[in-house]
């Protein structure tokens, strides 16, 4: 399938790579239900229990650690319209796949990294995960009643805003870039 015969939608003309886990899986997942032409990039091996979030999405299978993953990566980034990624801070970047790499390739392609607590700052590293996210975010602070402790609200709650923030930053970054015809990095 190519773009012209993605199923329409607002985003019919945008091809998006997806490298995400549970954390930004509803990032592409929102980009593929807009019409987007969205290609999930999955690790050898693994296999998702998130399938309701890879709808709507092609996908293959690479080893970015590997030289014949990173190439036919590369080449893909050359047709790409947006990458998705959820990967530890410094990963990409020791691959040689960070933005700065990637968008001398294509320089009109739109990076964002959907991560625990962003890729620089004192808490980089430090693992979490949705309730943790909850409760640092205040989620957890309006959820139940005042004078009992903190509920985790249902679901993946504090992953879905994030994935929400991302997909609005990716799209005023694709808005941006019709006039400036620039990419741009959303961390």
């Amino acid at each position: 399938m190519n773009r012209q015969e993605n199923r329409g939608g607002v985003l019919s003309s945008y091809r998006t790579l997806d490298l995400t886990d549970e954390k930004g899986m509803r990032c592409s997942r929102l980009l593929a239900d807009m019409g987007t032409d969205v290609i999930r990039i999955d690790t050898p091996g693994e296999d998702s229990p998130y399938s309701h979030l890879n709808a709507g999405k092609r996908s293959i299978t690479l080893n970015l650690e590997s030289r014949r993953g990173k190439e036919i990566f590369r080449r893909l980034i050359k047709t790409a319209d947006v990458v998705a990624e959820s990967y530890q801070p410094g990963f990409l970047e020791r691959l040689g796949l960070d933005y700065s790499k990637l968008s001398e390739i294509n320089p009109r392609l739109v990076m964002a990294s959907i991560t625990n607590f962003g890729q620089s700052g004192p808490y980089r590293n430090y693992k979490s995960c949705d309730m943790v996210a909850c409760a640092l975010g205040g989620q957890m602070y309006v959820c139940g009643e005042p004078k009992t402790p903190p509920l985790k609200p249902y679901g993946n709650q504090a992953y879905s805003s994030a994935c929400l923030f991302a997909t609005t930053g990716i799209m005023l970054a694709l808005w941006n870039r019709h006039t400036t015809g620039q990419g741009q990095y959303i961390d």
